[in-house]
């Protein structure tokens, strides 16, 4: 009698079980991992928006403002760095003399992105690099479901000196 070689109906089953069974517990872990790159990645890309706006005050020995097109705290959307013609801390306005110098696309997804008070509409740096605003500026980037220990925490001091931290504080407005 000659052997048939090859595996039996049951041992695959079992295999593609085992293997059901492992994506179903690794899966939650997938989507955690891929929101967290998510948002550092996000805050990266502000973090270097941020120290870009505050070379450009200094290389151009005038104000930089960078504004949001979402208005108020909240910078989800098209983030704009302008020579700010006026001065620190108004809209974009061609008419005014404004530059257009780099605009980016921040918070696709699942991510939010709020700034503190300062931080509303308008973040401006002097042509000396400081930070245009009596106090400090604090933006949290944090994920859609808003735990802040997930997040990101940037500051910007009056000096304009930028940081980033893991951990925000705060994820809301």
């Amino acid at each position: 009698m000659q052997r048939v070689k090859g595996y039996s109906l049951i041992e695959v089953m079992v295999v593609v079980a085992i293997i059901a069974i492992m994506a179903g517990v690794g899966a939650p872990q997938l989507g955690n991992w891929l929101q967290s790159n998510q948002i550092h990645g996000q805050s990266a890309s502000l973090s270097g928006l941020l120290r870009s706006a505050r070379v450009e005050a200094l290389t151009r020995n005038n104000s930089v403002t960078l504004s949001t097109s979402a208005g108020g705290s909240d910078w989800k959307g098209t983030v704009r760095m302008y020579l700010d013609a006026s001065g620190g801390n108004s809209a974009f306005t061609p008419a005014d003399g404004d530059i257009l110098i780099r605009e980016m696309d921040l918070a696709p997804g699942n991510t939010t992105i709020f700034g503190n008070t300062p931080a509303q509409d308008f973040v401006s740096f002097t042509n000396e690099g400081r930070l245009d605003e009596t106090d400090p500026v604090v933006m949290a980037v944090c994920g859609s479901d808003g735990v802040a220990a997930d997040g990101y925490r940037i500051e910007i001091n009056v000096v304009g000196r930028v940081s980033e931290r893991q951990g925000a504080q705060d994820c809301t407005p």
